[in-house]
């Protein structure tokens, strides 16, 4: 006869991290993912800084009704100084979506939300005040990467399209669009090669004559152009409706632990603006409504304690 002797399924995690785009930020987590020992999920994270600070409870159901169907529920409150404005997001949302094969899947969120725009500088003091918004998203997600951590074969494509306002009420009206993909080819020994596309496009629809300032597209920091700031450096001032962000890296471990990346290098080339409706211009320049693009090397530290 043989024992089993069930893991641990909780995890406390505190850390702590530096961007361009919310400075200094602290962070703590408790999950629990085998709530009651039906396989539910439970999430409670807290981040703070300087330029956030963030409260989010979520709970997540993989076999709704018996069946291989996630559900979930998430409600959160995050306050975010943007340099331009600053603003407060309260909400919450419901998830639902089946796994229709191993590596398909296909989502559908409802989220309510308050968001409050304050202490703008005089440029954006027209966008200053609270608004409702009442969203209804869909997601088809396509995943066969052997880590979603750290891949190094395999791909991940998403499309999605985000509805607001119009019927499901609140004080925004507009369409959203996003389009992602990436792929991670080995070549030799560890080195992979990693490509990623992103495009997205929103408009308004009536009664509202624009989309509101939190929901456009700016681009540069981190995830995005790296070697530029996350606003106003890349496409207008104000956020663009248009966007689309390329990234080209060649990654490798520098120091590896039990068959893991400890310490890993990487070059990279990223490129990428936004853009107003009529400002669309892919040639690579100076100019604002032209891409731009970031070339250089850095390295990420992994620890299992942050």
């Amino acid at each position: 006869m043989c024992q089993v002797t069930e893991q641990r399924t909780g995890l406390l995690s505190i850390g702590a991290g530096y961007s361009s785009q919310d400075g200094l930020l602290g962070t703590f987590q408790i999950t629990q993912s085998n709530l009651f020992g039906r396989g539910q999920r439970l999430d409670l994270m807290l981040e703070f800084g300087k330029k956030k600070t963030n409260y989010q409870l979520g709970f997540t159901e993989p076999w709704f009704l018996g069946r291989h169907v996630l559900f979930g529920v998430d409600v959160y409150n995050t306050v975010r100084d943007r340099d331009y404005y600053k603003e407060i997001r309260t909400g919450g949302d419901i998830r639902i979506g089946p796994h229709l094969t191993d590596i398909l899947s296909l989502y559908f969120t409802y989220t309510y939300e308050r968001v409050k725009v304050y202490d703008a500088i005089s440029e954006f003091q027209s966008e200053e005040g609270r608004k409702d918004s009442s969203n209804f998203t869909t997601y088809l997600v396509r995943d066969s990467r052997d880590n979603i951590f750290d891949a190094s074969r395999g791909s991940r494509n998403s499309i999605s399209l985000e509805f607001s306002g119009g019927i499901l009420g609140g004080d925004t009206d507009f369409v959203k669009t996003a389009i992602s993909s990436s792929w991670y080819f080995p070549t030799f020994w560890r080195f992979v090669l990693a490509v990623q596309l992103r495009y997205a496009i929103v408009s308004s629809f009536r009664p509202s004559t624009a989309v509101p300032i939190y929901e456009r597209f700016y681009v540069g920091g981190a995830d995005s152009v790296r070697g530029y700031d996350y606003r106003g450096e890349i496409g207008p001032d104000e956020g663009g409706v248009i966007m689309f962000v390329s990234n080209f890296e060649y990654k490798f471990p520098i120091v590896m632990e039990k068959g893991r990346t400890v310490l890993q290098g990487a070059v990279f080339l990223d490129m990428g603006g936004s853009w107003r409706k009529r400002d669309v211009n892919f040639t690579i320049g100076t100019g604002e409504n032209q891409l731009k693009v970031g070339i250089g090397a850095g390295i990420r530290f992994k620890t299992p304690i942050f």
